[in-house]
């Protein structure tokens, strides 16, 4: 018998958390917002976190290279929620790839409210498929050639 009697607590009632106590901080979240759907976070996923699904979903592809004169983006984006991304305007030479930029941060800001807005459960093997079909996965084999090279000189000479 213990010395103190204590109820031991029930498992399947709410835990109270604090007002605006996400897990994300400085993203705020809706909660009775509905959960994204597979797809789109899915599409989110592979923007974000793959290689290959990022540059193709990237609006600088098409856009002309060629330069404008007297073409300050800086002066464009001061000011505007923009700024606090200034690095990816750096290369911008003309209105036109400025604009591709303020859509693909755009379309990145709007990905990150919807893999936030998705439960864990989802979001998780998601990103496991996203970074496993990433190309840049494969870049750390040449290690493996170099094994495979000292395998076969060892094999050599014991010959």
């Amino acid at each position: 018998m213990p010395i103190i009697d204590l109820n031991p607590p029930d498992i399947a009632a709410a835990v109270d958390r604090p007002e605006k106590g996400f897990v994300t901080p400085g993203i705020e979240q809706e909660t009775d917002a509905p959960s994204p759907s597979f797809g789109s976070v899915f599409g989110a996923k592979m923007r974000t976190e793959n290689s290959i699904g990022s540059a193709i979903a990237s609006d600088r592809l098409g856009v002309p290279q060629e330069p404008e004169p007297d073409f300050k983006p800086f002066e464009q984006i001061k000011g505007t929620p923009y700024e606090k991304n200034w690095g990816a305007f750096v290369g911008t030479r003309n209105q036109g790839q400025l604009d591709a930029a303020k859509r693909d941060i755009d379309r990145e800001t709007e990905d990150r409210k919807t893999i936030a807005a998705a439960p864990w459960w989802l979001t998780v093997p998601l990103d496991l498929v996203a970074n496993v079909t990433d190309p840049t996965i494969l870049v750390p084999g040449g290690a493996w050639v170099k094994g495979a090279k000292g395998g076969f000189s060892m094999a050599r000479s014991a010959l």
